[in-house]
């Protein structure tokens, strides 16, 4: 059996997580600013995974975007 992916959104239809199963792999957990910059995105690894999936994340800060909405941290 492969990896199954299931899709998580918020009621403004932003991306709320990802989660995998059968051969659990890890979960991706994210945040959006009101103007659905995403602020944050986290990650849980299951097992003894290495690599790309490994301890990525992202942070925007509290002053991550512009006016204009550009990343800028």
């Amino acid at each position: 059996m492969g990896v199954s992916e299931t899709r998580t959104d918020n009621t403004d239809n932003t991306l709320a997580g990802i989660s995998f199963s059968v051969t659990p792999i890890g979960n991706l957990t994210y945040d959006w600013d009101t103007s659905t910059n995403k602020n944050t995105m986290s990650e849980t690894i299951a097992g003894t995974i290495a690599g790309t999936m490994s301890r990525h994340g992202f942070n925007a800060g509290t002053s991550g975007y512009d006016v204009e909405d550009h990343l800028v941290n």
